[in-house]
């Protein structure tokens, strides 16, 4: 097949042969242009997303100290519930130390710190991720107690920790948005240019033709 379309075009016109090249390497470029920009785009809105949500999981942890001192069930459904109501949050759930669950709320979700021997965290991370998830882990601590002339009484301790997992689905669907626009973007450009650079080959190869069959 492509061998008698090879041969096909050797066939061809001078003008169609050229045509054809210029129509094929304009296609390449369009396309990877397309394609590099799109990865691009992609990769900023991921790394954007997950350094966000980095930041916000420290600062769900600060919000999650209450619940682990008061130790009610109401208390605690409230605080995951405030905190699944942020979008893109499909699953939250309050940690021991060792990583066990103590509640949680949302989506199913079978990846657990605790089956992935988490290390100890200093601060909130990304700590893993599956098909469906990205999964952030963070530290609960109790704020250092100060002296009245600054210094500390009492270190800040280790309550729990927080896990938040953070849905792909939604970044997976823009992407999509992206390439989509981005191919139809590429496709109405490589059109109009071929168009004008088949008028320009045509001016350009007119003469020659009307030489050729002096």
């Amino acid at each position: 097949m492509f061998r008698a379309l090879r041969q096909r075009i050797l066939n061809a016109s001078y003008r169609r042969q050229l045509m054809v090249t210029i129509a094929v390497g304009v296609a390449v470029l369009v396309i990877g242009t397309s394609l590099v920009t799109t990865w691009i785009m992609a990769k900023r809105l991921r790394d954007g997303l997950l350094s966000e949500t980095v930041q916000l999981t420290d600062q769900f942890a600060s919000q999650s100290v209450f619940a682990f001192l008061v130790d009610d069930p109401v208390v605690t459904a409230r605080t995951l519930e405030a905190i699944q109501a942020f979008s893109g949050i499909a699953y939250v759930a309050l940690l021991d130390e060792a990583y066990e669950t103590i509640a949680s709320k949302g989506d199913l979700v079978e990846w657990k710190p605790a089956d992935r021997k988490t290390p100890a965290l200093g601060s909130a991370r990304l700590v893993g991720e599956d098909s469906d998830f990205w999964h952030f882990v963070g530290p609960v601590r109790t704020l250092p107690e100060l002296s009245p002339v600054g210094e500390r009484e009492r270190e800040a301790e280790l309550l729990g920790h927080i896990q938040i997992s953070m849905a792909k689905a939604p970044l997976n669907n823009l992407t999509r948005t992206i390439v989509v626009s981005n191919s139809m973007v590429a496709l109405a450009v490589a059109g109009l240019l071929l168009v004008w650079l088949a008028r320009r080959i045509r001016l350009l190869t007119d003469p020659l033709k009307d030489l050729v069959g002096v």
